[in-house]
């Protein structure tokens, strides 16, 4: 099968290079997360056809749109603690300095939460100045959306606990696999079996009452898999290092996610809910075409660090090439399936979600063009250059949102992603050129491919 060669391959590759323990236990790391993740992809791809079948491309619209609007301010909400959570919760642990490890996991959820429910505090009374122009039951979806707001940073945090202990896998499965499946089983209940018509605030209830249970899942499972040590004893705070540090993460994170989420929020912005919907649907489909390098990315980046730190750039010049090359070996049949039946893909939402045929085309390209460059980002986030990684992505973002506010107006969801394309391609050459330039390799495809025996 191909995931057992990937795996096989890239455990010969750090083996002979000293970088890597049993096969076994690097399958345990990386196939647990991988087949939770793929399994999450297919279970979020069903759902989003449910919820477009059951609710109309209006309603469904709305709902996307304010989902939309809420994973932008979770980014907020979260302030990069659960990236830094990666970074302090091993040290700690390693180090024995467990005052402090119960500490971050204490103060962390308490930060977050006050952040996340500041912000929804704020989108709530913006949304209610605005409310004449919203109308009132997209009025009603954003109120509800906000008090989503500070559960799905809580949920978030607290997974970022379990992957910190390598249990990346647990981690994922309530958020991927628990809630979505949970939320589908009651829309079937509620709206096929019952046959009762939802209105999207109704439906954004509903997950706010499936995130409940979703946090109360992972909160035992963190009581489970974490040491003993990690919630009883004295604690230390350092709350202004840990913001300190987590802020850089939290601008990283935000420009990416405004990359790949302003394009929809410009578009429900200029054009509607329904526009929105209709371009949200085109970009969940486009973002199966880089799943491969998602995954090998999240892989490969420590061993990335090693072998700059330890100056062997040859072997990590080889490494890039092959996860480069590797892929778009994955995307390349995924984008050709989505392009050339992008039709017959779209009209499993629903007829009218054809209408974003075109603009599918373009953002295709787009994270084609995110594939064939590899871990170029993670490249610059090892070597100690993220600083220059996050000025990248908030001038590409910039570029972004310029493009959409000119291009929305004129030619629709087409504009918005003709935008995503010319600043994905912005930031794609720019994070190589200069990869290349201040690091030394090349972390894309245009680098010569190395046979590893």
């Amino acid at each position: 099968m191909l995931v057992t060669e990937i795996f096989a391959r890239l455990h010969r590759f750090l083996k002979k290079r000293g970088l890597t323990v049993s096969a076994e236990t690097l399958f345990q790391r990386i196939g647990g997360p991988f087949a939770v993740t793929l399994s999450g992809m297919v279970i979020t791809f069903g759902l989003q056809v449910l919820l477009a079948r059951i609710l109309g491309v209006n309603v469904y619209g709305e709902y996307i749109y304010v989902l939309a609007w809420v994973g932008m301010l979770v980014m907020v909400g979260k302030f990069g603690l659960d990236t830094a959570a990666l970074r302090f919760l091993p040290e700690y642990s390693a180090r024995g300095e467990w005052n402090m490890l119960r500490g971050y996991v204490r103060r962390s959820p308490q930060l977050a939460f006050a952040f996340s429910c500041g912000a929804a505090a704020i989108f709530a009374a913006s949304v209610g100045l605005l409310s004449h122009k919203l109308g009132p039951e997209l009025t009603s979806v954003f109120l509800v959306g906000s008090i989503l707001l500070p559960l799905n940073v809580y949920l978030i945090i607290q997974a970022s606990f379990l992957q910190a202990f390598h249990r990346v896998a647990l981690a994922q499965f309530p958020q991927v696999i628990f809630k979505p499946v949970l939320l589908g089983v009651s829309l079937i209940f509620i709206a096929v079996i019952m046959k009762i018509d939802l209105s999207a605030s109704e439906v954004m209830w509903l997950t706010v009452i499936v995130t409940v249970f979703t946090i109360g899942i992972i909160t035992r499972l963190v009581h489970q898999t974490l040491p003993s040590k990690a919630f009883s004893g004295p604690r230390d705070y350092q709350g202004f290092h840990w913001l300190r540090v987590a802020f850089p993460m939290l601008l990283i994170a935000g420009f990416n996610m405004l990359i790949n989420q302003l394009d929809i929020l410009m578009v429900g912005a200029l054009l509607g809910p329904t526009e929105a919907g209709i371009y949200a649907v085109v970009a969940r489909l486009t973002m199966l075409i880089p799943f491969g390098l998602i995954v090998v990315n999240s892989i490969v980046a420590p061993v990335i660090s090693r072998l700059y730190a330890q100056g062997q750039m040859v072997e990590l010049q080889r490494l890039l090439s092959k996860v480069a090359w590797g892929s778009l070996a994955f995307s390349g049949p995924v984008f050709l399936v989505v392009v050339f039946w992008r039709e017959q893909v779209l009209a499993i939402f629903g007829e009218d979600f054809i209408l974003g045929s075109e603009s599918l085309v373009y953002l295709a390209f787009s994270r084609l063009l995110v594939a064939v460059s590899g871990a170029s980002g993670y490249l610059l986030s090892m070597s100690g250059n993220q600083n220059a990684a996050a000025v990248i992505l908030g001038t590409s973002a910039v570029i972004n949102a310029v493009l959409n506010y000119v291009f929305i107006p004129s030619i629709g969801i087409v504009g918005a992603a003709i935008a995503s394309l010319i600043a994905t391609l912005i930031w794609c050459v720019s994070m190589i050129t200069y990869g290349k330039m201040v690091v030394g390799v090349n972390g894309s495809i245009f680098s010569l491919p190395v046979r590893v025996k």
